[in-house]
């Protein structure tokens, strides 16, 4: 004799099985929200970052790492340092070790979490912030970001800087 269920217990196991589907579906995006949620901020150096109490040394580490291995090997290189400059803007190059010129990396955007994370930062003379590679701003009115002291000094020290000759803090 074959067991039927009644209509109610077709519905309670229709439920589970549209739960349980929905609850596969969202695995990426609790990722991406841990990783949207997670502490964040701009700073100078690892020792800023760490120093801010926002993220701790090792997440610091490894994200002011990660920006600066992106502006190594992302950032767009010049022959000349009028050709930089033409590009980029007047005291806003650096000579990189393979003797070419670069945009002066001046920043970090360093993000916590399961993966820490980093971004070259450039100044933006037109924006109140830095801005990454891909030009996207990282402003001192976001909310969301922390910005240190130094971070903040840095920028405005750049920001009028017409012709800035001093050595970037990674490159020594």
């Amino acid at each position: 004799m074959a067991y039927t269920l009644p209509r109610h217990g077709l519905a309670v196991l229709s439920c589970i099985a549209a739960a349980l589907a929905l609850a596969g579906c969202g695995g990426g995006s609790s990722e991406a929200e841990a990783a949207k949620n997670a502490p964040k901020g701009v700073f100078i150096s690892t020792s800023d970052c760490a120093n801010s109490g926002v993220l701790d040394h090792d997440t610091c580490s490894k994200g002011v790492s990660a920006a600066i291995s992106e502006h190594n090997e992302k950032a767009p290189s010049y022959v000349t340092e009028r050709a930089c400059e033409t590009a980029e803007g007047t005291g806003r190059c650096e000579r990189s070790i393979d003797t070419r010129y670069r945009r002066r990396l001046i920043a970090y955007f360093v993000r916590g979490g399961e993966k820490p994370e980093g971004k070259a930062l450039y100044v933006e003379p037109s924006k109140d912030g830095y801005v990454d590679l891909k030009k996207a701003p990282y402003l001192e009115s976001d909310a969301t970001l922390t910005f240190s002291t130094q971070a903040l000094a840095s920028f405005q020290q750049h920001r009028g800087s017409k012709k800035y000759k001093a050595q970037s803090s990674f490159a020594r």
